[in-house]
């Protein structure tokens, strides 16, 4: 049941925009990075911890970096 109102509403929207007594209708994204990193804080752990991750996580992501 649902290809076939699929396939008839589709055909009388085109047919509508055809006649033009609907606009089509066109989706815009926005692919902006992120204003501000998400930093999420577990219970236990220790700030000095969370620096020593950073920094490994910096320097195995500079290792990648560079090409072979």
């Amino acid at each position: 049941m649902q290809p076939f109102v699929a396939v008839l509403s589709n055909s009388v929207y085109a047919l509508l925009v055809t006649l033009k007594l609907c606009k089509k209708v066109t989706k815009h994204y926005e692919m902006r990075p992120a204003q501000s990193p998400v930093i999420v804080t577990l219970p236990g752990t220790e700030a000095h911890d969370a620096e020593r991750r950073r920094s490994a996580a910096a320097a195995t992501s500079a290792v990648l970096l560079v090409p072979f």
